[in-house]
C-alpha cells in the first residue's frame, strides 16, 4: 500500500519529518505493518508512505487496506492518493527464481 498524506502547514523538512514519524509510528503499534517514508525528498507539504504487510489470503488483506484507509482518514490526515497492489507468494515476477537461489546456499 502506498499512501500519500497532505501536510499543508509544513514549511520545511523538519515539519514534515515530524509528521511522517507520528503516523508511521500510529500505523505499526496499531495494525502491526512495516512502514515507511518514500520520496523523502520532494515537497514539505506531502509524505508518501509505503506501508506492507502479510495475511494467509487476499481477504484480510483487502480488509486491512480498507481498515487503515478509515484510521488515516479518521486521524485528520488528508489523503491525496492511496493506492493497494496485493500478490501471492510466487506471483510476481522473478520471485521464484530468488527463492530457488535461496535453497541453493
Amino acid at each position: 500500500m502506498t499512501a500519500t498524506i497532505a501536510v499543508p502547514g509544513a514549511r520545511s523538512l523538519k515539519d514534515r519529518r515530524k509528521v511522517a514519524v507520528s503516523v508511521r509510528d500510529r500505523l505499526r503499534s496499531r495494525f502491526s505493518v512495516s512502514c515507511h517514508e518514500v520520496h523523502g525528498d520532494g515537497p514539505y507539504h506531502t509524505v508518501k508512505l509505503l506501508i506492507t504487510s502479510g495475511a494467509a489470503d487476499k481477504f484480510q488483506l483487502e480488509r486491512l487496506s480498507d481498515t487503515i484507509r478509515s484510521y488515516l482518514a479518521s486521524m485528520g490526515a488528508p489523503l491525496q492518493q492511496f493506492d493497494v497492489e496485493t500478490f501471492a507468494l510466487g506471483e510476481e515476477p522473478g520471485w521464484g527464481e530468488w527463492l530457488e537461489s535461496e535453497d541453493d546456499v
